[in-house]
């Protein structure tokens, strides 16, 4: 009898992805139950605390927190189902960077949250998936907004540096760290309490199907995480780019 000819690699990368999948969906599913009980709960109280204004303010935000947080893991299963094209092309980090922060510039400014993007000139090319590095900016973006958003002197940084032959990212907030107890779960998708949900999770998968990286490389006076990819021929480093 012949021998069996292997899978191209296309097909083993799919039969993987959503092998993954089916493990993940158990766990959003049981995360999105317990928030949807939560909502339901604190809608309730909400309805019989109407009077009390700190009473129902307290409940709108429980009710908002959970919410978000169950959208957020769904959007991350729908994420690894999906079937993506993860061509590589040549990307300037700095200029995608300095376009996703534009999309919040709004929510950033109704929040008071200051912003900085290191360096402010330079030209720092990678090669990497474009959809895959503006949702791996994106969400460190969103969680470090989320880390600041109501605290005195908000403030997030965005520093673009070259290591070597890759160059990174860097984004940090000014807000209380990551707990202890939950940084060797962080990039996880079985993290157990509250946690930091599948967005870190994918992030990292998304990263090393390209050759990067992304870590917590800093969690005192608030928390920082780097991004790392291949840098590209040409790369222009502008001031004080280096790490």
């Amino acid at each position: 009898m012949s021998a069996r000819a292997p899978l191209p690699p296309e097909r083993l990368n799919t039969i993987n992805r959503l092998t993954l999948t089916a493990r993940l969906l158990s766990s959003a599913v049981h995360d999105t139950r317990n928030a949807l009980q939560i909502i339901t709960g604190h809608a309730e109280l909400f309805a019989e605390t109407s009077a009390n204004a700190e009473k129902s303010r307290e409940r709108s935000q429980a009710i908002l927190t959970h919410a978000d947080r169950a959208s957020r893991r769904m959007q991350s299963l729908v994420l690894m189902a999906q079937e993506t094209d993860s061509v590589p092309e040549r990307l300037d980090l700095r200029a995608l960077t300095e376009g996703a922060v534009a999309l919040r510039r709004s929510s950033f400014g109704r929040a008071r949250i200051k912003v900085v993007i290191q360096p402010p000139t330079g030209e720092y090319w990678v090669r990497a998936c474009r959809a895959d590095l503006i949702r791996v900016v994106a969400n460190l973006m969103l969680n470090a907004e989320r880390a600041v958003t109501g605290r005195p002197a908000a403030e997030i940084s965005f520093r673009v540096f070259q290591s070597g032959g890759r160059i990174g990212l860097a984004v940090k907030d000014n807000g209380t760290g990551v707990p202890e107890e939950v940084v060797p779960f962080l990039f996880s998708p079985f993290t157990p309490g509250p946690g930091p949900g599948l967005g870190l999770y994918v992030s990292r998968w998304l990263m090393e199907r390209g050759g990067g990286t992304v870590e917590l490389t800093g969690n005192r006076s608030g928390a920082e995480f780097s991004l790392e990819l291949p840098g590209d021929a040409g790369v222009r480093i502008g001031e004080s780019g280096n790490r």
